[in-house]
């Protein structure tokens, strides 16, 4: 009997680990006070101007300014592979080149300190002053 019922919590626990899902929505409107004047990033820009490649994407929310000289921003990406998780690492490191051009210093700097973090099937990326608070946020 003891042995059924450890079998059954670990079942739980490891499945209540892997369901992790996240509301864009929600997300968005949440953080609409900390991103205020920025707007969701569109398939036709995401793939024209950064070049990825959404097929290998289940889902994203990509947040940036409209002001071209704020770099600040987040991204979620939802990949259950490993072509995903490339064309999600190679978007941020077309944006953070994009801010390394020595026209906006303290801008430049935000980027470089970029927070990443994979959570469940989503890889997270912060530009922010405060990136954990952020990351917390789009987690809850």
């Amino acid at each position: 009997m003891k042995k059924l019922i450890v079998l059954i919590i670990s079942i739980l626990v490891i499945t209540g680990c892997s369901s992790k899902s996240l509301n864009y929505d929600n997300i968005y409107k949440n953080l609409s006070s900390e991103y205020e004047g920025f707007a969701k990033m569109d398939t036709e820009t995401l793939e024209g101007v950064y070049g990825v490649d959404t097929s290998t994407l289940k889902s994203y929310l990509v947040v940036t300014s409209k002001d071209k000289v704020d770099s600040r921003m987040y991204a979620i990406f939802e990949t259950d592979n490993e072509e995903g998780k490339e064309e999600a690492n190679y978007f941020m490191d077309i944006y953070q080149d994009s801010w390394l051009t020595g026209y906006f210093p303290e801008q430049e700097k935000l980027v470089k300190k970029y927070k990443k973090e994979e959570y469940g099937n989503y890889i997270i990326f912060v530009v922010n002053e405060d990136t954990q608070k952020i990351i917390e946020e789009i987690k809850k």
